[in-house]
């Protein structure tokens, strides 16, 4: 079967996006709310290799603000935090999907038995 990979972002709530299927024809669309905070642009999709990747979502939290011990970030802004941290739990394992304005700097995985 043919599987497309198109991401895309929808700037405002009036945004649409057009789409025309043939007889028979399916596609499935994860829609995902962004979390915006401290400048960063975050949206949990799912487990990618999932038919329904957002169902693999268990619970996520907002973005927390985690400074390095007291020391605020650096640059113009002393208010923004030195580390943003996102916190995922989801249902069984798999190529996981997010988007983000900003590339991560470290992503840590943990796993239950």
């Amino acid at each position: 079967g043919c599987q497309s990979r198109t991401f895309r972002v929808l700037d405002t709530l009036d945004s649409e996006i057009s789409l025309k299927l043939g007889h028979r024809e399916w596609d499935i669309f994860t829609i995902a709310p962004i979390n915006q905070k401290y400048g960063l642009s975050f949206a949990p999709i799912g487990l990618g290799d999932m038919l329904n990747p957002s169902g693999a979502i268990v619970a996520t939290n907002s973005l927390i603000s985690a400074h390095d011990g007291d020391e605020k970030g650096s640059g113009q802004d002393s208010d923004l935090p030195t580390r943003i941290k996102v916190e995922i739990w989801s249902r069984g394992s798999g190529r996981f999907l997010a988007y983000s304005s900003n590339c991560p700097s470290k992503v840590i995985v943990h796993t239950e038995s």
